[in-house]
């Protein structure tokens, strides 16, 4: 209920509750015994409206209202939104770290004793225990239409006297449609001023990377989307200082790391598959130290973060200098070319190879034709006309007329 329905509510009651107590003065002042007893149960209704009105609207408005002060002397603060984080801090001012406060994340569990996420399963993290050992399932189900105390029906929770929000404005970039823009681009996101000390468990970033040189020199660009995790969010923003700087610069290094391993082609042709050896699991290096890496950290570890489902977005040569960009497409496309025509020309050699055989074959047939046909003088004219009717001479070939013998043969003597 939004603030003005709730003032008109109370309006509302207070102007019943005085006509009530109006007819129960009327009825009093009668000093009849039957008014008598009427105003008896009028009060009792009375009393009972007003308790019910008191415990369902006026104490959780009032909880509900005291929630939304950031303030030392409130000891409640409104449960953050689905998907939000709040960090409480000690003292008049925000100060040491004291406590978080989680909304509903699906397959995700805040544990108070570690200060971290916990997921149900498959969890990004590989060194993570089985989900049960640290949120073994209840003896008993809670029932259906089961409901918590007045704090969790006000939508608060108790976080003590002297407390205050941890407050923090971020700036990071995002893959995103800017305002009377027709095409995406990298756009810079800030939080607003009331927005400061309300964390998000994911967080959608962008890297974009200009003029990275492949493994054949050419400068490509690329756009990198990729979600950040606040697993442990007390580390993040105490330890890590900007957790957003560091997330943008691990995935940053790693993936010019890959890009420069990688030809322009074997770039284009990119997939996510079941290897370990994709851009996708490169990225995914950045959460956890690696064997046989000195100089790197692993983000989760460190920082309390962690990188999930990294993809790229608009791959192409960089297009800071058009005329070169032009000229190396071009030789990217000539390359491409004569792979397609050494191709189609290795198939026309074959194919010809099959029609030389082809009519070296036929060729051999008709020169066994016209020696066979040859011991008949009619036969020598009926042969060499069917050879010439069924293969011209330039396509047999000039040495298939001069292999043939035209001289009679001697008929074989009669015995």
């Amino acid at each position: 209920m939004d603030s003005k329905k709730k003032k008109w509510a109370w309006i509302g009651s207070v102007v019943i509750t005085l006509l009530l107590f109006w007819l129960l003065y009327a009825l009093v002042a009668s000093r009849n015994l039957g008014s008598m007893v009427v105003a008896a149960v009028i009060l009792l209704a009375i009393s009972a409206s007003v308790v019910s009105l008191i415990e369902k609207a006026g104490i959780r408005w009032f909880l509900a209202h005291l929630g939304e002060q950031d303030v030392w002397w409130s000891p409640v603060r409104m449960k953050p939104g689905p998907g939000h984080i709040m960090i409480m801090t000690k003292g008049l001012e925000p100060g040491p770290f004291d406590k978080i406060l989680a909304g509903h994340i699906p397959y995700w569990r805040y544990h108070e004793g570690d200060r971290r996420f916990y997921k149900e399963s498959d969890s990004p993290i590989k060194s993570d225990p089985p989900f049960t050992t640290k949120f073994p399932p209840p003896r008993t189900q809670k029932q259906k239409g089961d409901e918590g105390g007045i704090l969790d029906r006000a939508g608060v929770a108790h976080v003590g006297f002297v407390r205050r929000f941890y407050r923090r404005k971020r700036r990071w970039d995002v893959w995103d449609l800017p305002a009377g823009k027709t095409e995406y681009s990298v756009t810079r996101k800030e939080t607003k001023k009331e927005e400061e000390h309300i964390f998000y468990f994911a967080t959608t970033m962008a890297v974009n990377l200009e003029t990275v040189p492949t493994k054949d020199v050419f400068p490509a660009q690329m756009k990198i989307v990729f979600n950040v995790l606040l697993i442990h969010p007390e580390k993040a923003e105490f330890t890590a200082g900007k957790w957003e700087v560091q997330a943008v610069a691990a995935v940053r290094a790693r993936a010019l790391q890959y890009i420069q391993s990688k030809s322009l082609a074997e770039l284009r042709k990119e997939r996510d598959t079941d290897k370990t050896e994709d851009f996708v699991d490169a990225i995914l290096k950045a959460n956890e130290k690696q064997a046989g890496e000195t100089g790197t950290v692993g983000l989760f570890p460190e920082y309390g973060i962690v990188i999930q489902g990294p993809y790229y977005e608009d791959f192409d040569l960089e297009s800071g200098d058009k005329e070169m960009v032009d000229a190396l497409k071009r030789q990217q496309i000539a390359k491409e070319d004569l792979v397609t025509e050494k191709t189609l020309a290795e198939k026309a050699k074959v194919r010809g190879q099959g029609k030389a055989q082809e009519r070296q074959a036929e060729a051999e047939g008709i020169r066994t034709t016209v020696e066979a046909w040859g011991s008949d003088p009619a036969g020598i004219t009926v042969v060499m006309a069917e050879a010439i009717k069924e293969a011209q001479p330039s396509v047999i070939g000039g040495n298939v007329m001069a292999g043939i013998s035209t001289e009679p043969k001697p008929r074989p003597k009669k015995k």
